[in-house]
């Protein structure tokens, strides 16, 4: 359709990864899908219990094949979720030797990254108060496990140190969020909060309500101390997220809204440029740049 209307148009997909495979890669990618994001927390121990079937059976072998075998198709973006039960360097060792085992190609479309337990909907806001990190706590944790996947060969999704040309898409003009029965969102955290619909795709609607316009009309710089923040270009007023502003339910998303750029930017500066030194010298090895894809 947007082909055809001479519209440019790119997706990306939030998946656990367990229906993912080759298949659905191949046909995602035919219809401008260019990243997947697939979350893992942690070895099959640990990931098995938090994300079962409803049958109680595990996901997480079936989840690293669908990894290994799409790696070639698309970027990937491995989410390994970080909260105070699983942030350890054994834990994420395990989960590396996992990786390891499955043969996931290290030189390859793929990011590790290293994410934050966040209060985002009621589902979590109980586990996440008594797991999850603060902002400062957080920063601290990136700097001691990030050497683990540079170490180990991995490539640490180091995006968070590039400037941000612009704020969450969810304050884009353009950008939506597709829920699976339709219904159009602005923001992927409020999915299923009916509050937030803006319109549905099934049925050619979409008005400019308060629920867009609250969005495209939030502002990053309204803050006086983000005003006279050093790493404002780098952060965008929480990581240019507006939701704590704006959502309707408006769970707080950590005591401290700053990036944890604010707390570790030295230490990841000098991981930033020891990992990219590695990268240029497996370019110059392989001839290819296998990381030009990613976004970074």
């Amino acid at each position: 359709m947007t082909e055809k209307r001479g519209i440019s148009y790119n997706a990306a997909i939030f998946t656990n990864g367990y229906l993912f495979d080759r298949e659905m890669a191949l046909k995602m990618k035919r219809y401008h899908v260019r990243m997947a994001q697939i979350s893992l927390d942690g070895p099959p121990e640990i990931h098995n219990k938090r994300r079962p079937l409803k049958t109680g059976g595990g996901t997480f072998d079936r989840i690293l094949q669908n990894i290994k075998d799409i790696s070639d198709v698309m970027p990937i973006l491995l989410r390994f979720n970080l909260d105070k039960t699983n942030a350890n360097p054994d834990i994420l060792s395990r989960l590396l030797d996992e990786l390891e085992k499955k043969e996931i190609p290290k030189e390859s479309n793929i990011n590790v990254d290293l994410a934050q337990i966040q209060p985002f909907t009621a589902a979590c806001v109980e586990f996440a108060k008594a797991k999850g990190f603060d902002r400062r706590d957080y920063g601290k944790m990136i700097v001691k496990l990030a050497p683990l996947i540079i170490e180990r060969g991995y490539y640490f999704a180091d995006y968070r140190l590039a400037p941000v040309p612009a704020c969450c898409p969810s304050t884009w003009t353009h950008s939506i969020i597709v829920a699976p029965n339709g219904d159009i969102y602005r923001c992927l955290t409020t999915i299923g909060d009916k509050r937030e619909i803006i319109g549905n795709i099934f049925q050619s609607t979409m008005h400019l309500t308060r629920n867009l316009a609250k969005w495209l009309a939030w502002n990053p710089f309204e803050r006086k101390q983000c005003q006279e923040c050093n790493i404002l270009p780098l952060c965008m007023g929480g990581d240019g997220c507006p939701y704590p502003d704006v959502a309707a339910k408006g769970y707080v998303r950590s005591k401290i809204r700053c990036s944890p750029l604010k707390f570790n930017m030295k230490e990841m500066i000098e991981l930033v440029y020891e990992q990219r030194k590695k990268r240029k010298n497996t370019i110059q090895k392989t001839g290819r740049n296998r990381f030009e894809h990613i976004p970074s």
